[in-house]
């Protein structure tokens, strides 16, 4: 059995290995992975063709409707989440769209 220090508890030994591991893997940092050049033109291409905000929005609303159709035999407090979802989505949509409640406002 290893020999502890004078006045040290387990858990404290563990802790003091642990910050000198922690600081002894301190290695910079890992650059991100770049686009290349034709996926960067795929996706201006792509969100020309097709707002991003626009098409957000449909997607989230393929998902309620997808989820409202295929409900049957779910919890009756899930259909009834997915009604007030589908109700509250374009009032969040009409604030967006007015532009208030933007950051710094």
């Amino acid at each position: 059995m290893p020999k502890r220090k004078k006045n040290t508890t387990p858990n404290q030994n563990r802790n003091q290995h642990h910050k000198s591991a922690t600081a002894a893997k301190s290695r910079p940092p890992k650059q991100e992975p770049k686009l290349s050049q034709d996926a960067i033109a795929a996706l201006e291409h792509f969100f020309i063709c097709f707002p991003p905000k626009y098409f957000s929005r449909n997607i989230r609303n393929a998902v309620i409707q997808l989820l409202e159709t295929s409900s049957a035999g779910s919890p009756l407090y899930q259909e009834e989440l997915l009604a007030q979802l589908a109700l509250f989505l374009p009032v969040l949509d009409l604030i967006e769209d007015e532009g208030r409640f933007e950051k710094g406002e």
